[in-house]
């Protein structure tokens, strides 16, 4: 027997009855979802989202995954809080924070004290007590203390040793502080670098704590997050009842803790640049930019890529929307206090009595200024100089200003104005958002064919609406400045058309996005993909890119490199060619790119095409938690090059595409280095094969080489790509990969080598495009070399001939000297050094003669 229900999902808890409409959560949850949760579909009531088919903003909240399986487990000693686990976690089940430690120890104490009433005796020491925690969590060098509880005891435990209080002071304290340790939620807390130490160094006191939580009721038990984390902090451990509900208690506390503002986000020291731009995650309405629940498979590669791109659009538009509303808010403080100003000047009731019987009159229970105008005139109690038309046109632009500033703060789900709205095309994303009643979108959104053009029909009337939002404000700032002229600035505010408004005025237009996958790479969907890129509209598009490799249909026997294949569809790399649209290609293996790059084209005020490699694991044979590895995988082997081209940076075409976020940008191939137990730093090239032997839908397009089978007709893959097509059909090129610690080698299908030549001229491309790599250059480098070398061979042989000469003329000369010096040492010797015409002689001469003349022989 169930004495009570158990408690609503928390976003039905926090979110506020609005119409019992199907925008509705609250009342979905009542009359549909608590139906749902329980499995009583049968008791089904009316209800309008069961007459239009429509479902609220986030109504798969309501739905508890966790029955059986494992669930993460937080080691907190080993946590840095890099934000990567919560940055990839599919189904948003791992909700993260930063607080001062005050914060999170005040949170229950108000759980406390509204329990209980206020606390006399804690009360008077609860500044030291918190001033005290943080010293504790200041010299926790060793990471002593990882749960809130534990340091709320340490610090209870020092406290009272410090103040050494009275039995019955200390008894009371006891009491109280017993309540708040029930009161509080045991979340993990992190001491990290740069949340505490770094601020702590700035600014002393202002460290904070980073805690990360569990939310049981979401997790799919997918593993992605233990996989993403680099310290190994994450542990997948078995579901017990006891660990739900300790988790969902975590959970609860911490949705209950002062929301991290994303201005102070932007002020944070944090030196690590992957970090800082997941910052923004921190911030709970924009990690809640998409719930969980829903019928997505474990490990979605497409929600992660989903999740980052809505968590963007908030980012970027909350602000935009806050600041808007503060205008409003000036605004309508401007009028009322004109109005007060004129009423309170202007009115001289006498008959009070007779005035409160004239207000009786009045249908409405609350009474505007214009109606109070409009009392006083029939009253015959209007001073002259009371102007009544004054006082309505600046109360109906009250009226008007509160109305557009309430639709941007509650909208008609109570959560705000839609960040976005978006045209999902059937059979992607759609396959899973849209099963009855679990919807993670809390954005409006409709599923068709040829989503391109739903999103063009869906941009024309937002900008409409958008016009009209703006003619009530600049219609309000010219009453409330004072400058309004009907005469004037009717027709300007009438015939005001989109094209006419400001770029601060057209960012606060909700994005429209196109979201779909491999389905919109033919047909009407890709000719109208073209069409938007081409085109000037703000639409952006997101595709989730599962296509794979293209293979051909046939056999190995009648197939081989050089035939024909159906080709890879490349959108983002033919949008490029618009040159006036933003085009990226992101990856959710990297997701502070992806997360950048999804900012990057929310703040482009043109239209943009985000491609994002995202593994599904049913559909590419893989674990939940090989998404990630395979992702990155799929960018190290060229197979899905990153590159983002933004025309507002730069001046030029490859000013504006850059590549540098891939692994060795400048090299033709990544090179792996492997350890083998015979080897150290084996150098492996990492090609398309590598990516796609990991996966079960290619397992026939290779074949496992035994040793005894090496034979010279096997060629690595990259030598095969080399060889003329006559001379590859004699040949089976074949790759080399690592597996438990040992060498081996897989035979490659002449469709995956005629892939991985695709992906190798796709890739030479892009370096080109980018100016890393040139073949223009590449030839006028070649010809200058040529050039180069020939010149330096005239050179050489022009210096060989004059050395030549030189040489034979140097010894020529050494020569004479040395016959000289020779006979004159041989005259020394005979005893003639100073007779002239025996130096004259020449050395053989005077050696065959014996020196003497014939008349010295007379």
């Amino acid at each position: 027997l169930e004495l009570a229900e158990p408690p609503a999902p928390w976003p039905v808890r926090q979110a506020a009855a609005v119409d019992e409409s199907v925008f509705d959560l609250t009342y979905f949850y009542e009359t549909i979802g608590f139906l749902y949760r329980r499995d009583e579909h049968e008791l089904l009531a009316d209800s309008p989202a069961l007459a239009l088919g429509g479902l609220p903003g986030g109504s798969s909240a309501i739905r508890q995954h966790t029955t059986v399986g494992t669930i993460p487990e937080l080691h907190a000693e080993q946590c840095t809080g890099c934000l990567q686990c919560s940055a990839v976690c599919p189904d948003v089940a791992l909700p993260v924070t930063i607080q001062e430690p005050a914060s999170l120890l005040r949170a229950g104490i108000a759980r406390a004290e509204k329990a209980r009433g206020p606390f006399l005796q804690f009360g008077r020491v609860q500044e030291n007590y918190l001033k005290l925690a943080y010293r504790i969590v200041q010299k926790d060098d060793l990471h002593q203390f990882t749960g809130l509880k534990g340091l709320a005891q340490e610090t209870y435990r020092q406290l009272v040793e410090l103040m050494k209080p009275a039995d019955d002071v200390r008894q009371a304290l006891e009491g109280e502080f017993q309540a708040i340790l029930e009161a509080l939620a045991d979340v993990p807390i992190v001491r990290t670098e740069h949340f505490f130490d770094q601020f702590h160094a700035q600014q002393k006191g202002s460290g904070q704590i980073f805690s990360l939580v569990v939310d049981p009721d979401a997790c799919k038990s997918c593993g992605l997050c233990a996989a993403a984390c680099p310290e190994g902090a994450l542990d997948m451990v078995p579901v017990t009842e006891e660990k739900v509900s300790e988790l969902r208690a975590q959970r609860d506390f911490l949705l209950e803790l002062p929301e991290v503002p994303l201005d102070f986000l932007e002020k944070l020291p944090v030196e690590d640049d992957e970090i800082r731009t997941m910052l923004p995650l921190l911030n709970r309405s924009v990690y809640y930019s998409l719930y969980g629940g829903d019928n997505a498979p474990a490990g979605s590669g497409g929600k992660i890529a989903l999740h980052l791109v809505t968590a963007a659009v908030e980012r970027e538009m909350r602000p935009r929307i806050q600041r808007f509303i503060a205008q409003l808010d000036q605004m309508i403080e401007t009028l009322e206090k004109n109005i007060q100003g004129q009423v309170s000047g202007s009115l001289h009731i006498n008959d009070f009595e007779a005035f409160a019987e004239e207000l009786s009159h009045l249908e409405k229970k609350k009474v505007d200024i214009g109606q109070l105008a409009s009392l006083v005139v029939e009253t015959e109690q209007r001073p002259e100089k009371l102007d009544k038309e004054l006082l309505e046109l600046q109360s109906r632009t009250v009226h008007e200003l509160k109305t557009l500033r309430e639709k941007l703060q509650e909208g008609m789900s109570g959560r705000g104005r839609a960040r976005l709205l978006a045209a999902l095309e059937k059979g992607s994303i759609a396959f899973w958002s849209g099963i009855f009643p679990y919807n993670p979108l809390p954005f409006p959104w409709v599923a068709r064919e040829n989503s391109p053009a739903v999103a063009e029909g869906l941009l024309e009337g937002l900008m409409a609406r958008m016009v009209e939002s703006i003619r009530i404000y600049r219609k309000g700032k010219l009453v409330a400045d004072g400058l309004y002229e009907p005469q004037k600035h009717e027709e300007e505010l009438q015939t005001l058309q989109y094209q006419d408004l400001t770029e601060e005025e057209k960012a606060l237009l909700p994005p429209v996005w196109v979201i779909g996958g491999d389905a919109m790479f033919s047909g009407n969907s890709l000719a109208a993909l073209q069409r938007i890129l081409h085109s000037q509209l703000p639409i952006k598009i997101l595709i989730v890119d599962n296509q794979g490799l293209a293979l051909t249909t046939g056999t190995h026997a009648n197939t081989g490199f050089g035939h024909r294949y159906r080709q890879r569809v490349e959108v983002a790399l033919n949008a490029l060619f618009s040159r006036q649209a933003f085009v990226a290609q992101g990856s959710v293996g990297y997701p502070a790119l992806l997360f950048r790059q999804a900012t990057q084209l929310v703040q482009f005020d043109g239209p943009g095409l985000l491609v994002v490699d995202a593994p599904e694991p049913v559909a590419q044979g893989i674990t939940p938690r090989q998404v990630l590895e395979l992702s990155r995988l799929a960018v190290a082997t060229r197979t899905f090059p990153l590159f983002t081209f933004n025309p507002r940076e730069g001046e030029g075409f490859q000013a504006a595409l850059d590549i540098s976020a891939n692994p060795e940008p400048e090299a033709e191939w990544v090179t792996e280095t492997v350890a083998l137990p015979y080897e150290e730093g084996r150098q492996l090239p990492l090609t398309p094969a590598h990516w796609a032997v990991r996966q079960l839908r290619y397992r026939k397009y290779f074949r496992y080489i035994p040793k005894k089978e090496w034979t010279p007709d096997l060629v690595p893959l990259l030598e095969y790509l080399t060889l003329p097509a006559d001379e590859q059909r004699n040949v089976t090129p074949y790759i080399e990969v690592v597996y438990k610690k040992q060498l081996w080698r897989v035979a490659v299908a002449p469709e995956i080598a005629a892939n991985v030549a695709d992906r190798q001229r796709t890739w030479q491309m892009l370096q080109e495009l980018s100016g890393i790599r040139s073949s223009l250059v590449e030839q006028l480098r070649a010809e200058a070399k040529e050039e180069m070398e020939k010149e330096l061979a005239v050179r050489q042989a022009a210096l060989e001939k004059e050395f030549q000469e030189k040489q034979a003329a140097l010894e020529s000369q050494h020569d004479r000297i040395y016959h000289q010096k020779l006979k004159e040492r041989l005259l020394q010797l005979s005893g003639f050094p100073q007779n002239a015409q025996k130096l004259a002689m020449k050395l053989k001469d005077l050696v065959g003669g014996n020196g003497h003349s014939e008349e010295e022989g007379k």
